[in-house]
């Protein structure tokens, strides 16, 4: 979610291709930029209170943190640039961090969706492995669609995984 994202945001939309922005601590420190060109917006990346040492966490701290955060920018911010009622979508976490995503989960309202990064390689899942975690994820919140809004390719078996990620994800 930057200024930088509006042109090229603005061509995908005119063309019929959806666009998640993602609110991070980018957009934070672009003056609290909500972008316009998108369908959904993400809020938070990974939060530090599961990922504390990653360069993509955000916003760093604590659970708390995390749901002030949300209140902040889906209250305040977001009403300024979409008004009411935009889709908003949960932070994205890992697959097999279903526990961190029921810690946040009831506590943030107006949701629309759930995010879920899947990276079978780095964490050696198979593709039952990752059915199974995505299964979990899912639970936590089943009343949500559930997005894979990354995950990577690279991997033997891609297509084993890519049929365990669409057993689980929207």
């Amino acid at each position: 979610s930057l200024p930088t994202s509006e042109a090229q945001a603005e061509q995908f939309l005119g063309h019929g291709i959806r666009v998640l922005a993602v609110y991070t601590g980018e957009s934070d420190a672009a003056g609290q930029y909500v972008q316009k060109a998108c369908s959904g917006l993400i809020i938070g990346n990974e939060p530090g209170y599961a990922y504390p040492l990653g360069d993509a966490s955000w916003p760093p701290g604590t659970v708390d943190d995390m749901v002030n955060v949300w209140g902040h920018v889906a209250n305040v911010l977001v009403p300024r640039v979409h008004g009411a009622h935009f889709p908003l979508i949960g932070p994205g976490l890992w697959c097999q961090d279903a526990a961190a995503w029921a810690r946040i989960a009831p506590y943030l309202p107006g949701l629309s969706a759930a995010a879920v990064h899947v990276y079978p390689a780095p964490s050696g899942q198979s593709p039952a492995a990752v059915r199974t975690a995505l299964a979990r994820y899912r639970a936590v919140r089943p009343d949500l669609p559930l997005l894979a809004t990354e995950w990577t390719a690279r991997q033997p078996d891609v297509l084993a995984h890519y049929r365990a990620i669409k057993a689980h994800c929207d």
